[in-house]
């Protein structure tokens, strides 16, 4: 079984351009507990391996199990170990980017059925997309009025999220060893079960943006900001909030242009489809248009790679 955590701090490490958002946490459940089993039979060793299909593992950050508790680094190793009791067991665990191993060795008569707990950090999708977002720090006055377009301070700060297409699938493969007491024979097994680690709607990013369309219908145009500088750069907002303050602010203004920017509509070329939250520059280039007072009207917020 799995469950959601509060999403992990994302803080920009010195000498990087941009933060990251969209890595999701998890806490994954196993138990193992013995069936139809002879009396005196116990676990005696057990390999857990847990790979991603859609994902990449970015930590492991706890482990609990019936006789250890670790707190882990970012790679995987062991910051503090706790022992329940005497030592009953040697655990390790090795963490890369597709698969997350904790291995298990009983010692002296212990029993490894029972339950385990391990806490993971994982981000949906492959390499991660740099791209920047709108941010405005005022679009209204004291007196509840609109700032003038000239007068409006347009921020552009980077930002790093994974591509959030899909969701992120897990296999998880437990083999163990089961041993008789006062007996030297053991047996090898196997088990392998499937989960989602994170929905669809989970590993979309949390970034939004603006486009027109009709009323409950798909958007079928995306605003773009541009200036002979920098070109065009769509524009992408870091909560609902703050894409709904500034389409409320052009509608009310009815503006084409904010701060140094002028303000466009873009589409998807019939060659060059726009997928979902990649970049898509050239596409952008290709269909710009500028924005007219009446299209304003038909702005819409969504989250960015949704209709």
């Amino acid at each position: 079984m799995t469950v959601v955590l509060p999403e992990p701090r994302q803080d920009t490490a010195a000498g990087d351009a941009a933060s990251s958002v969209g890595t999701a946490a998890r806490r994954v459940f196993l138990s193992v507990e013995p069936e139809n089993l002879a009396p005196g039979v116990r676990m005696t060793w057990s390999r857990l391996s847990i790979r991603s299909f859609g994902g990449t593992f970015a930590a492991a950050t706890r482990l609990v199990t019936d006789f250890s508790v670790l707190d882990l680094s970012s790679t995987g190793r062991p910051l503090e170990v706790r022992k329940r009791g005497d030592r009953q067991e040697i655990v390790s665990i090795e963490l890369s980017p597709g698969e997350i191993v904790v291995t298990r060795t009983a010692l002296r008569r212990a029993n490894l059925f029972g339950s385990l707990v391990l806490d993971l950090a994982i981000t949906p999708g492959g390499v991660p997309i740099d791209e920047t977002i709108v941010h405005i720090p005022k679009l209204w006055n004291g007196a509840r009025q609109a700032v003038s377009p000239g007068d409006a301070d347009v921020e552009l700060i980077p930002v790093r999220h994974p591509p959030g297409i899909d969701g992120v699938d897990g296999i998880f493969t437990l083999e163990y060893s089961l041993q008789r007491n006062r007996g030297r024979a053991e047996w090898r097994c196997k088990a392998e079960a499937s989960a989602t680690l994170v929905s669809k709607q989970d590993a979309r990013p949390p970034l939004w943006d603006l486009g027109v369309s009709e009323l409950n219908e798909a958007r079928t145009a995306w605003l773009a900001l541009y200036d002979d500088r920098l070109g065009p750069v769509r524009a992408i907002f870091d909560s609902p909030e703050a894409a709904s303050a500034f389409a409320n602010w052009g509608r009310t203004t009815r503006a084409a242009r904010v701060g140094r920017f002028s303000i466009g509509l873009f589409t998807a070329t019939p060659d060059v489809p726009l997928r979902p939250t990649v970049p898509v520059d050239s596409t952008i280039a290709k269909t710009l248009r500028p924005l007219t007072p009446e299209d304003w009207d038909a702005v819409r917020v969504g989250r960015l790679g949704e209709p």
